[in-house]
Parts: C-alpha cells; sequence; structure tokens
C-alpha cells in the first residue's frame, strides 16, 4: 500500500519521513490499538533504536500507526480512530504499511 506524490516519498536508506502515515502491519492481531504491558522494570517499548518506526511492535503487534508531519515530527495514532481513518485515505500524504511480523 504506497500511495502518494512522489515528492512525499522517503529517500530510500533513510527513516526522515515527512508527510507520511506509517499503518499497522497487514497480519497486526489487533482491531482497536492497545496500550502495550508495561514490564515489572518499568517501560522498554523505545528502550532500544528502532531502524524505522515500521518495525516497531506498536504498528506490528498492539494496533498504532504513525504520522509525519510536513517538519517530520511524529504522532501516535490508534487503528480504528476517525484520525486513523483520514490519514489511510489522505492522498497529500505517502501511506506504507508497518513491517509484517511474519513471512508470507
Amino acid at each position: 500500500m504506497h500511495r502518494g506524490n512522489a515528492a512525499h516519498t522517503p529517500v530510500m536508506g533513510t527513516t526522515n519521513y515527512t508527510n507520511t502515515f506509517i499503518a499497522v502491519a497487514e497480519d497486526c492481531p489487533v482491531a482497536s490499538a492497545e496500550v502495550p504491558p508495561v514490564p515489572v522494570k518499568g517501560p522498554t517499548v523505545f528502550a532500544r533504536g528502532q531502524p524505522c518506526l515500521r518495525s516497531s511492535p506498536l504498528a506490528k503487534r498492539y494496533g498504532w500507526g504513525f504520522h509525519y508531519d510536513a517538519e517530520g515530527r511524529v504522532a501516535l495514532v490508534p487503528v480504528g480512530s476517525p484520525e486513523y481513518e483520514a490519514f489511510v485515505t489522505d492522498d497529500s500524504l505517502t501511506v506504507v504499511k508497518a513491517m509484517r511480523s511474519k513471512r508470507k
């Protein structure tokens, strides 16, 4: 699912997205966003660097999309929300899916 104007397409080899929406993975098991469990030691969802938020468990397992604005700022958007649906259908954005958890 790659849409949008080529001017908005990120350069290959970089994770500096602008005007982009990362939708949840095709194999995401939830229909509405869930808050990830917090381990006893404390939050670790972002404890290690992600090469790209397309590989984040938030988009692959917990049902959260990511919206990058024109300045590259990112916002979490819960799947199933009106905002999520608006971003997925916005022709001014490049829309890409998060990476799948398993191979086809």
